[in-house]
């Protein structure tokens, strides 16, 4: 009788298994994604001010 039992939970536990192994991934993709939309505005931040400061130290404004 235990080992019917036994069997009986087999298809239970890989279910659950499974949908705690998918809820992990999909919690690991939204961390990358948050991670990487930060990365990205931290990015275009810095890059922005480093080319308006190489437009300030290499230009010229003449007006005649």
């Amino acid at each position: 009788m235990a080992e019917m039992f036994d069997v009986d939970l087999i298809p239970r536990i890989l279910s659950v298994d499974r949908k705690v192994r998918l809820a992990g991934i999909e919690k690991r993709r939204e961390r990358n994604a948050e991670r990487d939309r930060e990365y990205r505005s931290r990015q275009s931040g810095s890059r922005d001010q480093s080319q308006d400061e190489s437009e300030k130290q290499g230009t010229i404004d003449i007006t005649v």
